[in-house]
């Protein structure tokens, strides 16, 4: 089986698993904060939400720090990239809101530090949620959304891909974005067909 195939059959959410996804955990993110109570939902609303509407590796999400991040430009500054490597991509408004929201709750709910050197999401014990731990969480919600068990976190790297090609993005552009290392990988997404791929926004948050 080609790589397309396999990015065909089994690698994408469908826009009715990803609506399933994010109504779930908007739903226990908002009884979490009317109760006060189970900060691990909260910050696995912002991850998984963040997750969906960038396309960034786990890796690199567990690396953010509040000084990576530009509210100003709309941009958020990768350092964990793939290979080491290094880029700047851009975020859309609804992107901007939702971390500028994750960050008014880091201290007024959370009680988490936002200095420049801290991590964006952390554990509990205030250190950096390591690319093995977001991917538990992701398959957490993933279980309670009813989501097939071979689809992980990196689904949704593909689904988000796909979605900025279908909305006309340059391919080259979304080579950058997603930091791939060979516009080659970018162009197998060129040839995945998919009906129905959810706005290039994704969802309000």
């Amino acid at each position: 089986m080609s790589f397309t195939q396999t990015l065909e059959s089994s690698k994408f959410l469908k826009p009715s698993q990803v609506d399933r996804l994010v109504a779930i955990l908007s739903s226990a993110y908002k009884e979490a904060i009317m109760e006060k109570k189970s900060f691990t939902t909260i910050r696995d609303y912002f991850i998984i939400l963040t997750l969906i509407q960038t396309g960034i590796r786990r890796a690199e999400l567990s690396a953010i720090k509040i000084e990576d991040i530009n509210l100003n430009s709309n941009q958020l500054t990768i350092v964990n990239g793939k290979g080491g490597k290094l880029r700047v991509i851009d975020i859309t408004p609804d992107t901007r809101n939702l971390i500028d929201k994750f960050l008014e709750l880091k201290v007024s709910l959370l009680n988490e530090p936002i200095d420049p050197e801290s991590y964006l999401f952390m554990t509990t014990h205030f250190r950096s949620y390591n690319p093995n731990s977001v991917y538990k969480r992701v398959k957490h919600w993933f279980k309670k959304a009813g989501i097939p068990d071979h689809l992980a976190t990196h689904s949704l790297r593909h689904t988000h891909c796909s979605t900025l090609l279908e909305a006309g993005l340059p391919v080259h552009k979304v080579m950058e974005q997603m930091g791939h290392s060979s516009i080659k990988t970018t162009m197998v997404y060129t040839h995945v067909t998919r009906s129905g791929i959810p706005d290039i926004k994704f969802y309000n948050c």
